[in-house]
């Protein structure tokens, strides 16, 4: 996390086309390679290049939810595997770079899809086929100069429930104005400690666990990313602080803006903010600078957070997913 000390100040570090980073405090691994590859792609979605990161966050998962557990392992691994066939950078692989996008696919199209539950085989083939083309966007993505943060897991998934509608069948009729109207009904019972521990909430929504301990489970993976030195475990203190603060961020322009309580209090206008706030912390030297980049990045994203929500599940009956992250942080990273 951070950029390095010959990296000028207010600059990005240089890798700006990926969105975690490649062989950087990631240490050593007795594991077999491609397992340490595929559990490196779970850590990389909150940016810690590290097995150790992964294999928390996959416990903390399983332990969760076990179905949501395993294809987030299934869609990481097959989008690794599909990297190595097709040739990608060796470096990027080992990194974990390729996995991540997987990993989210396979946690969406678990929570989004329908499913007939635990080790539902049409649930699961999907997941694999969604892992792949990530993977195929990701190298497509990767020959611009926008950067890869998770623009491949939300074509691919988006593209994907489309086709569902899961927003609209969450209401008796299909209609989104009756789900929102339950929303704001549940809004009433949403208490004052609730919206204290949304910025949690809004770490754990990064893997669709929209609870306190699962926020808990993923700063203490950021945290595990350092585990392979002093200065390491200072970045990854650095980056999971920016974290928290991104989310509370968020969590509150929402509040601000009217969103409903019940929503921030689930940290679903965290997590994005989150994600945009951690980016900034990881690709640019740590000063008053980035620091300001990064709180004002996750009020931005709050906002634009409410208006795509709005606009797809309105609209569509889709999710924003993390489109709302990736369409502030780039432009933050191009800007720069």
């Amino acid at each position: 996390s951070g950029t390095p000390s010959g990296t000028p100040s207010g600059t990005p570090s240089g890798t700006e086309t990926s969105t975690g980073t490649v062989n950087k405090n990631s240490g050593s691994s007795i594991l077999p390679k491609f397992l340490d590859e595929t559990l490196r792609g779970l850590g990389q979605v909150v940016f810690a290049n590290s097995s150790a990161s992964g294999a928390f966050v996959l416990s903390a998962l399983c332990l969760s939810n076990p179905s949501l557990g395993s294809l987030a392992l299934l869609g990481t691994a097959a989008s690794t595997a599909s990297a190595r066939a097709v040739g990608v950078d060796k470096a990027i692989v080992e990194s974990g770079l390729t996995g991540y996008n997987g990993a989210l696919v396979g946690a969406i199209f678990a929570t989004f899809l329908p499913n007939s539950g635990f080790g539902d085989p049409l649930l699961a083939a999907a997941v694999v086929s969604g892992a792949v083309a990530s993977t195929m966007v990701y190298i497509a993505v990767g020959r611009t100069k926008i950067p890869q943060f998770t623009w491949s897991f939300n074509l691919v998934a988006l593209t994907a429930l489309a086709s569902a509608r899961p927003l609209f069948a969450t209401a008796s009729d299909g209609t989104v104005e009756q789900a929102s109207e339950a929303a704001a009904a549940a809004a009433v019972s949403t208490t004052t400690m609730d919206l204290a521990m949304s910025p949690l909430a809004g770490l754990g929504q990064i893997f669709v666990m929209g609870t306190p301990l699962a926020g808990a489970a993923v700063v203490t993976a950021i945290l595990l990313g350092g585990a392979s030195s002093p200065a390491a475990l200072r970045d990854a203190g650095i980056a999971a602080g920016a974290a928290l603060a991104g989310s509370a961020v968020g969590s509150g322009v929402a509040l601000l803006i009217g969103m409903p309580p019940v929503d921030v209090a689930a940290g679903l206008h965290g997590f994005n903010a989150c994600l945009t706030s951690l980016a900034i912390a990881t690709f640019f030297k740590p000063n008053i600078a980035s620091f300001s980049l990064a709180l004002g990045g996750a009020a931005a994203t709050a906002v634009a957070g409410a208006g795509i929500s709005a606009a797809l599940g309105t609209s569509f009956g889709i999710p924003a997913l993390t489109l709302p992250f990736c369409a502030v942080a780039t432009t933050c990273m191009m800007c720069a």
